[in-house]
């Protein structure tokens, strides 16, 4: 819809398998690499290289669910559906214990800290936080409406 490219953040970071991942200095140069980018859309939280992405960001979408949801689609992801292909990440997605403790604590670690972020390297960006299926549903028509009369596009 934005004509713009996307970066799984996942397929970029993880092996098939997820039992690997890139090399820290790796995943950092690539980062930066495309960051520099005219242009771009990542999917994908990463929290130590918010630091990166942040600064070259003109929008943030935060798409907030709840944890038991959360926890749902990762057992389907892993275990119902592991064998059919998606583009945003590599074959062999893991349901582990260290997965599930991440999902469940992501309201009380993951996103104060995300929002801490945000309060100092945040100024001037466009954050759009995605609560549920009718924010969802409200963005994208307020996307096709932006996108019908271009000038309207610089709110996103």
């Amino acid at each position: 819809m934005l004509n713009r490219p996307i970066q799984h953040l996942d397929a970029l970071f993880w092996e098939p398998g997820w039992r690997t991942s890139r090399p820290p200095a790796e995943w950092r140069t690539l980062l930066e690499t495309l960051v520099r980018e005219p242009r771009w859309i990542m999917d994908g939280t990463y929290e130590s290289t918010l630091h990166l992405r942040l600064p070259a960001a003109d929008s943030v979408v935060i798409v907030e669910r709840s944890r038991v949801l959360c926890l749902w689609r990762a057992f389907v992801r892993a275990v119902l559906l592991r064998r059919r292909p998606r583009a945003d990440a590599p074959p062999g997605e893991r349901f582990t214990v260290a997965f599930v403790r991440y999902i469940w604590r992501y309201a009380h670690h993951t996103r104060p800290m995300m929002a801490a972020v945000l309060a100092r390297q945040g100024a001037g960006k466009n954050v759009i936080v995605l609560r549920g299926a009718a924010d969802e549903k409200r963005l994208l028509r307020d996307l096709s409406r932006a996108l019908a009369h271009p000038s309207q596009l610089s709110q996103f």
